[in-house]
């Protein structure tokens, strides 16, 4: 239904795992956009490109305001949760693998680690108000 989802099982088909891949569009990274196009409080919801996934989402917007609220209150959704994680990741990857890389796709202004915390700070705001999520 969207590009970069696959759905996977481990057990021969009866429990189902979404796997997410090349998420860039996830964080705000979208093809030929400028970083004013997509600042959290002005992209919106990614699924409204597909009617199918914004059916989901209306239809399951109490649990998912629930599970966001858990994601929340238990650190797994977090600013410094991201960033620890952006940090690992990308400390696996070599110098001359990342040279390598830039050469052959490119980057952009929107690759960069300081667009990228700052754009995961900002949704991470903005989805605690959609979600009408409050730390208490």
């Amino acid at each position: 239904m969207i590009n970069n989802l696959f759905l996977e099982s481990w057990d021969g088909g009866s429990i189902w795992h979404i796997m997410a891949y090349d998420m860039d569009e996830t964080f705000g990274i979208i093809w030929n956009y400028t970083p004013a196009q997509v600042q959290p409080g002005v992209i919106g919801w990614i699924t409204n490109y597909n009617a199918a996934w914004t059916m989901l989402r209306e239809y399951f917007a109490d649990d998912l305001a629930a599970k966001w609220k858990y994601l929340r209150d238990n650190n797994v959704i977090s600013s410094d949760t991201l960033d620890k994680t952006i940090r690992r990741l990308t400390g696996t990857i070599s110098t001359d693998d990342f040279t390598a890389d830039v050469t052959a796709w490119g980057t952009n202004s929107l690759s960069t680690y300081g667009f990228l915390i700052t754009w995961i700070q900002g949704r991470i705001a903005r989805l605690d108000e959609q979600w009408g999520y409050n730390a208490s």
